[in-house]
């Protein structure tokens, strides 16, 4: 995939990217806290044009932006009465350039592209050049009629039967665990295609995300797992929820159809492992898909379930 321009994504987008650079510097005094506070204000994409523009408007080189908006404000208003705004404008535009460093521009440009794939490929629309190798092995992503709603398969959610209020401080809990490593619109997509509960109504998908390091997202997958039996399994209305859940399977009238997403089946209390979430990263990442085809490819008697249990042994 070539390397992304502003004029690829809407012009309202490219406006609001510029507004807020311009009233970043001149309403907040470039201060990073404010800066940092905004990014989840933005889609992956404008982040990227925001790290990009924000490292060429304000680095203080002769001849940017903000050289010669400095030289502008000393001749209006002379050296010694804007000298103190100077100096802490400049202060926190170095503070700024550390944040949109070359390396942190490039995670936000792999979130950018990453993002730009999805949608391609939500819309069928990405050139096979652009694709991630496919699999060797067919894959069932949606659940046919008859089969078991508990076996976790690779085209599985892990549930989340719990009460909404439990549920979104799960979520938060989540976006402050990946945060530093992905960004807020694309730790939503995982959220939605790795978790199960009544009000999700998004289907199952495989995504393109990545990462920067694959280190950091194991460590913060661990986490998140470690958070899920803590807050979620060992939650004291947990089973509570389930009991009212299947209450209401039972009064509801019983519809005919293909899908079996027309006839909900009841639940029960699952034992989850690492492995369920090991299952949503190979959903979710196709470099771990990747892999796993490779393997499969080398020794027709693995299985995408034993390259996953063994891929746990590393997480």
């Amino acid at each position: 995939m070539s390397k992304p321009d502003i004029t690829q994504i809407p012009i309202k987008s490219a406006v609001k990217i510029f507004t807020f650079l311009d009233q970043f510097l001149e309403e907040e005094s470039l201060d990073p806290q404010y800066f940092e506070d905004c990014m989840k204000n933005f889609t992956s994409e404008e982040q990227y044009f925001i790290f990009v523009y924000a490292s060429k408007y304000f680095d203080y080189k002769e001849g940017n932006f903000i050289h010669k908006w400095v030289e502008n404000i000393v001749n209006s208003y002379g050296f010694d009465e804007v000298k103190d705004y100077l100096s802490m404008i400049l202060t926190n535009a170095e503070k700024v350039l550390k944040k949109v460093n070359t390396e942190t521009t490039r995670f936000k440009e792999i979130d950018y592209l990453n993002a730009v794939l999805t949608k391609s490929k939500e819309l069928g629309l990405t050139s096979h050049a652009a694709t991630s190798k496919p699999l060797r092995q067919k894959i069932t992503l949606k659940l046919k009629k008859g089969e078991n709603v508990n076996d976790f398969k690779a085209h599985t959610r892990i549930p989340l039967y719990i009460d909404k209020r439990v549920r979104l401080s799960f979520k938060d809990d989540m976006h402050n665990i990946l945060k530093d490593i992905m960004d807020y619109e694309l730790i939503d997509k995982l959220f939605y295609n790795t978790f199960e509960f009544p009000a999700n109504t998004y289907e199952l998908q495989f995504l393109y995300l990545s990462v920067g390091r694959k280190s950091d997202l194991e460590a913060c997958i661990n986490t998140l797992y470690k958070t899920y039996k803590d807050k979620i399994l060992k939650h004291r209305t947990y089973e509570s929820y389930i009991i009212k859940y299947n209450k209401k399977i039972d009064a509801t009238p019983k519809k005919t159809g293909d899908l079996i997403y027309l006839n909900p089946k009841k639940i029960a209390p699952p034992k989850i492992l690492r492995y369920h979430f090991m299952v949503a990263l190979y959903n979710a990442f196709p470099y771990i898909r990747e892999s796993i085809s490779e393997s499969i490819e080398k020794d027709s008697t693995k299985t995408i379930e034993s390259c996953l249990t063994q891929k746990i042994k590393n997480l």
